[in-house]
């Protein structure tokens, strides 16, 4: 059995709020033990309430752990990647891969209109590798939930 799986998407490749809008919608579905892969500087964490917080990332300069998250294995309630998956060319392979870390979920933001070098995945592509069903939040921004 495959954890819940939560994908939001926007359409608006400049995220004109900011990471806060993506930040305050993860905040309202996760609890727990939340692990945040590719994390940058930890935004994430001041918008949590009542949860334990791990944040990783590929890249050295940033506030986690620096690991790649395909070498990290410790299981967490809840794995969330915002904004990596444009960076990833094996997105089955990664889609596995946060499945395996979660207990509870995932939740996965993706934007659908990217500039190279960066990887577009339509809705369908990320329905595709995470099934489950789509709820329109508005015009741009959806989440995609596929329960256990």
């Amino acid at each position: 059995m495959l954890p819940n799986v939560y994908i939001e998407t926007r359409k608006n490749p400049l995220y004109t709020k900011g990471g806060s809008l993506r930040f305050e919608e993860v905040a309202k579905i996760v609890s727990g033990d939340v692990l945040d892969v590719g994390c940058g500087f930890g935004g994430l964490e001041s918008y949590l309430k009542d949860c334990t917080y791990t944040g990783i990332d590929a890249l050295p300069w940033t506030s986690g752990a620096c690991i790649d998250v395909m070498d990290y294995t410790k299981q967490h309630d809840w794995v969330v990647a915002l904004g990596i998956v444009e960076t990833c060319e094996d997105l089955p392979a990664l889609a596995e891969k946060l499945k395996s870390l979660a207990k509870i979920g995932v939740v996965v933001s993706s934007c659908t209109r990217c500039n190279p070098p960066f990887i577009s995945y339509s809705e369908q592509d990320m329905l595709g590798v995470f099934g489950g069903e789509v709820i329109h939040l508005d015009e741009e921004e959806i989440l995609i939930i596929c329960r256990m």
